[in-house]
């Protein structure tokens, strides 16, 4: 029985702590909504260069530059791409596997598409939320190559780095 006695302390005390730390990992985990308007050309059949203005949590904004890259073609009208955006000494986030889709023709140049965004890492600070999904809506110019999108979402992490981006926003 004594054996029982000290084991059963020292086992409470490892799931206390083990309890604590999950605790605090999921109270530094979490969301912040965004917005982002974005103007890429298209330098080729699969790739697009552009600019992008990312405003965070209603405080920051965040002036970059983006690529995109079709990854593959699923049908006729649909995409699948990967992007990423760097902002200086903000850092950077790419993303992977997003869907984009043709669903309209405004008119004989101007086609509508809505893109759902997956986050899936990033660099600096904004790495540290470089988790999550968001929806962009916007055109795609088949005459001139130039294509416009409004971005909106959820990033996603540890936003204690919030702080630190304060003095990296353009």
């Amino acid at each position: 029985m004594p054996v029982v006695m000290r084991k059963g302390p020292a086992v409470l005390v490892a799931a206390a702590c083990v309890v604590a730390a999950w605790a605090g990992a999921l109270q530094a985990e979490t969301c912040v909504a965004f917005e982002a308007k974005t103007r890429t050309n298209s330098i080729d059949v699969t790739r697009q260069l552009g600019v992008i203005k990312l405003e965070l949590a209603d405080e920051l904004e965040f002036k970059g530059g983006m690529m995109g890259e079709i990854e593959s073609i699923v049908n006729e009208t649909t995409t699948v791409l990967n992007h990423t955006l760097a902002f200086g000494p903000a850092g950077g986030i790419f993303t992977q596997g997003d869907q984009a889709q043709i669903v309209g023709q405004i008119d004989a140049c101007t086609l509508a598409a809505v893109e759902k965004i997956h986050f899936a890492g990033g660099t600096g600070p904004l790495g540290a939320l470089a988790q999550g999904e968001g929806v962009a809506e916007g055109t795609l110019n088949i005459c001139t190559g130039i294509n416009r999108f409004k971005v909106h979402g959820r990033l996603c992490g540890d936003t204690s780095a919030l702080p630190a981006l304060k003095g990296t926003d353009g």
